[in-house]
């Protein structure tokens, strides 16, 4: 999933319809640059909501299996709290145990 920013609007849209119930390996590329937009005093809200999306993931069985800071996409982020920048992307592929998916009647074999 390649989305340039949306994908934390999508994932959660996902997960609440449960359009991943039956995704057995995910490929996202994370972007945090959005951050920026907003006043620093509300970064860590923001970061805090990417952070639980991503824990919900978790929640419903996926495994985080790699993850890869993307150095050329959209740039860095500086936190108020520190003098170097962090990228602001990167890519992690997620893998889920066949078990812990939760059959849609729509893919159901009987």
């Amino acid at each position: 999933m390649d989305i340039e920013g949306s994908e934390w609007k999508v994932l959660e849209y996902m997960m609440d319809r449960g359009l991943l119930n039956n995704v057995l390996q995910l490929a996202v590329e994370i972007h945090s640059d959005h951050v920026k937009t907003k006043p620093t005093s509300l970064w860590l809200a923001e970061f805090q909501k990417m952070y639980d999306i991503l824990a919900r993931l978790e929640d419903i069985g996926f495994r985080r299996i790699s993850y890869r800071e993307n150095m050329n996409a959209v740039g860095f982020l500086t936190l108020p709290s520190e003098d170097r920048e962090r990228p602001a992307c990167g890519e992690i592929f997620y893998v889920r145990d066949p078990q812990t998916k939760t059959p849609s009647s729509a893919w159901e074999v009987t």
